[in-house]
């Protein structure tokens, strides 16, 4: 889950503020690949690229009118798109950007970052958009119940998340983003707040990390969850085995 650290992922630890959610240069991140996924997953990682109002997304994987790719890069090289700034908080969604740098410039410059199931009801989306600040909204219904992160630290995802129920996702994926845009002001002031106290329970390399007594206190409680369930079988909970090793002599 990169849990203690997002090395492989390239990304500076960026804490979240007010101030970083207010100069963010893009209002809504969300990359994608064009090819299907399993479970049924994939109408909800395309629905938001159905609309084009929404994605206003840099260097989009599609021919411009003439069959030149290179035009459309060109235009949002310019910084206009449609003759409108993409400063002016556009969204960056799409299928995908040409290099690495720009994807880490756009996601880090972003408000809210779209966390958007797929093969499983986890996503390492949740992850680096909590690494770099920006608000995720989770369209996985299942993820608290499946794939909770440090579930005993941070029992409440809603506290630091947005969540959008599937169904509603994909009968009306423009209403339900364009909903973000009117977020009370205390609402927003609230999930960053929640968000940069989850940075210093998942993140190993914060200032201030909490990540060392989360990590024990997580470790603690999935041994007591196996104790528990090895009563549940019948046994007496004393001689579980939850290292999963062998045994062995002194």
């Amino acid at each position: 889950l990169g849990l203690g650290c997002q090395s492989s992922c390239g990304l500076d630890l960026i804490p979240a503020s007010m101030q970083r959610f207010d100069t963010a240069k893009y209002h809504i991140f969300y990359q994608t690949r064009t090819t299907g996924s399993l479970y049924n997953s994939t109408i909800y990682r395309h629905a938001p690229l159905t609309h084009t109002n929404l994605t206003q997304q840099l260097y989009p994987r599609a021919q411009d009118g003439n069959g030149n790719m290179d035009n459309i890069r060109n235009m949002h090289n310019s910084r206009e798109i449609n003759g409108r700034d993409a400063n002016a908080q556009d969204n960056c969604m799409g299928y995908g950007l040409p290099n690495r740098r720009i994807w880490k410039d756009r996601f880090s410059s972003s408000q809210f970052c779209l966390v958007i199931r797929g093969d499983t009801p986890h996503s390492h989306s949740l992850i680096r958009s909590m690494r770099v600040g920006c608000i995720p909204v989770i369209i996985s219904d299942w993820y608290p119940t499946f794939s909770p992160t440090l579930k005993t630290s941070l029992p409440n995802m809603e506290a630091f998340a947005v969540f959008i129920r599937e169904k509603d996702f994909v009968q009306d994926p423009q209403g339900t983003l364009q909903a973000l845009r009117e977020l009370p002001r205390a609402y927003i002031e609230e999930k960053i707040a929640n968000l940069r106290i989850a940075q210093r329970i998942v993140f190993a390399d914060h200032e201030q990390s909490l990540f060392v007594p989360a990590f024990v206190t997580e470790a603690l409680a999935a041994m007591e969850d196996a104790k528990t369930l090895h009563r549940d079988e019948g046994g007496d909970g004393a001689d579980v085995d939850v290292g999963g090793g062998g045994g062995g002599g002194s």
